[in-house]
């Protein structure tokens, strides 16, 4: 019976075809004498297992496409796993050895591929020789682009802005998505793309109304572009150039003349027949009527510079209307603006320096001054010019040639000696109406340099303290003073004269102030140059003195301070000798009165009760004839 049990549990655990058999395999109690028929089970039921999903199913070539794949044992390990692909679906050849587990793998899609029916196989193989493999559904790889043709607007026409226009296209691929058509348009002939308002990203059906832009231009295209599912693009472009011209458009023009002149007539240009429009013929005209096609005063379009001209009607600011007229004589409903000032009246200038009269240094800088006014004057309008024979003839002064209207320039008079010198402001309005203003009469200009004629000193004598030494240095000219100072030597000091008076004259007093320690007993002296010491000497003009040596004077008998003196009187024997004595020149003050007889009897007799006017005796008796007395 036990026999029996164990038979049929054994019979029962070889019968299991699934997973299940290795789930109950170790409680099946299995006869000793079957072991290799259970092990033959067991192996043709392990297999590996396997899952294989490209992550798109349209792919562009020359893309990536990511394949997510599992490959895991049942119960023995996996030996190997290989992935392979098949261009037609059939075919497959090696890609690549995979790990195992569960992972994606890159590929490289082929840039030259255009198929519907490629497939993957993922092969699998495990430690004991069980083999199990997948093939993927079909996946398209697509490396051709949309074929993608504009049917209309290609070139040529003329629409107008506002205006609704029909765009049409036919545009094919197997994998077109359900919006994959873009329109744009251009105004430089498809140098730059502008996206149509509504036209992005639209269904392909083939047609598509579209409003004429508001910008003129001569050089218009429309382009279809047809995007495939995976990014593969193509587009088709008007061939040529067509035009958009709005209802209103007029003729670009231009002045060739000035926009401010004084003339009564204007010329102007036209810068292209296409430019606003496509114009056959131009009118230019001051007339606020809008004119007709048949009227006259139309010419044919050209650019060439100033081909039209006109006359204008009056002064003042003036209108003109440049109008168009296409080959089917269609007159533009707008116009060109053009305006120009007509300006005949000259400005206002008056000079208002160097007028005449005056004397000024040569190489001195001197302010020309002015006004100038106009309706119409700007930039550089002002020009100055000197005269050197009374206004015979003028000469642009350097730098002066163009100036701004600022009122004011510093002009460096020439180094001359004249007396015919004249300026001259002349003012030039933008529309080159011009006036003048010049010096009324004469100036001068004096370029030489005054000179020391001679100095004067002081009178001849005895100088006490605190009495001035007045030296008067006389010039060829009257001058101006600042500072300056003569150099005096009296004994062996230095002292300096400085200056007193005079300025504005030719002769100018410089003076010295003696004092107590002053003592020159046989004349002072003056040097030469006189001594500029900061100060300046100039004549009214500003020219300097030059040279400042000068020829000294004779100055010997101009004495400094108390002098020696000896005085003689007769005296009698017998008799009492008096003697009157100035003490403006002697000091008694101390004085010691030394007699001198010829045979001296006293010597140093004290003074005493000597003073100015006074008489005085000085003591002593002898027989002599004279007595002399020095102090």
């Amino acid at each position: 019976m036990k026999v029996e049990v164990t038979r049929r549990l054994a019979s029962l655990c070889v019968r299991i075809p699934t997973l299940a058999f290795f789930m109950f395999f170790a409680g099946c109690q299995i006869a000793p004498s079957d072991p290799g028929k259970i092990e033959r089970i067991r192996n043709s039921k392990d297999l590996p297992q396997l899952a294989l999903t490209p992550q798109a199913f349209v792919v562009k070539g020359g893309n990536s496409l990511n394949l997510h794949y599992r490959a895991t044992p049942l119960v023995s390990e996996l030996r190997s796993v290989d992935l392979y692909f098949a261009e037609n679906g059939d075919d497959f050849i090696f890609l690549a050895s995979l790990i195992t587990g569960e992972a994606d793998y890159s590929w490289s899609v082929p840039s030259a591929i255009d198929r519907n029916t490629a497939r993957f196989r993922l092969k699998a193989v495990n430690q004991v020789g069980n083999k199990s493999e997948i093939v993927s559904d079909p996946i398209a790889i697509d490396s051709s682009a949309p074929v993608v043709s504009l049917t209309s607007l290609n070139g040529g026409q003329t629409l107008i802005s506002g205006v609704d226009q029909l765009l049409t296209w036919t545009a094919t691929d197997p994998h077109l998505p359900a919006s994959p058509i873009d329109l744009e348009y251009s105004t430089d002939s498809g140098s730059s793309w502008t996206l149509v308002n509504g036209g992005s990203s639209i269904a392909n059906s083939g047609s598509f109304i579209w409003t004429a832009p508001a910008t003129f231009s001569t050089h218009y295209r429309v382009r279809v572009r047809a995007t495939d599912s995976v990014g593969n693009t193509a587009q088709s472009a008007s061939s040529s150039d067509f035009i958009v011209q709005s209802i209103g458009a007029a003729p670009v023009a231009t002045l060739n003349s000035a926009s401010i002149s004084n003339s009564l007539s204007a010329t102007i240009t036209t810068a292209s027949c296409s430019a606003g429009g496509a114009w056959a013929s131009i009118l230019v005209t001051e007339s606020t009527t809008l004119p007709t096609a048949g009227q006259s005063g139309w010419a044919p379009c050209v650019t060439t510079a100033g081909a039209y001209s006109i006359s204008l009607g009056g002064t003042g600011t003036r209108s003109i209307r440049v109008y168009g007229k296409t080959s089917g004589g269609a007159v533009s409903g707008g116009y060109a603006t053009l305006t120009v000032i007509v300006d005949q009246t000259n400005p206002n200038v008056s000079l208002t320096s160097l007028t005449g009269g005056g004397t000024y240094a040569g190489g001195s800088a001197q302010n020309v001054t002015w006004t100038a006014t106009d309706a119409n004057i700007s930039g550089t309008p002002i020009k100055l010019e000197v005269s050197s024979n009374s206004g015979t003839s003028w000469t642009t002064i350097s730098g002066a040639t163009a100036l701004a209207n600022s009122g004011s320039f510093s002009y460096t008079l020439p180094s001359v000696n004249s007396s015919t010198y004249r300026v001259r402001v002349t003012a030039t309005d933008d529309a080159g109406n011009s006036a003048s203003s010049a010096s009324a009469s004469e100036f001068s200009i004096d370029s030489s340099a005054p000179t020391i004629t001679s100095v004067t000193p002081p009178t001849d004598g005895t100088y006490l303290e605190n009495e001035h030494l007045d030296f008067t240095v006389n010039f060829s000219e009257a001058v101006d003073v600042s500072g300056t100072r003569l150099a005096l030597t009296i004994g062996s000091a230095t002292r300096y004269a400085t200056y007193q008076s005079g300025t504005g004259s030719n002769a100018v007093v410089y003076r010295y102030t003696t004092v107590s320690a002053d003592t020159d007993t046989d004349g002072i002296l003056v040097a030469s140059p006189l001594q500029l010491n900061s100060g300046t000497i100039k004549d009214l003009v500003g020219n300097a003195v030059n040279p400042l040596t000068f020829s000294t004077p004779t100055t010997t008998g101009i004495l400094v301070g108390y002098q020696p003196f000896t005085a003689s009187w007769p005296f009698t024997a017998g008799t009492t000798a008096s003697y009157t004595f100035d003490s403006t020149k002697i000091d008694f003050s101390g004085g010691v009165c030394r007699l001198t007889p010829s045979d001296q009897l006293d010597d140093d007799n004290a003074c005493s009760g000597f003073g100015d006017g006074m008489t005085s005796n000085c003591g002593g008796s002898y027989s002599g004839a004279q007595w002399d007395s020095s102090l």
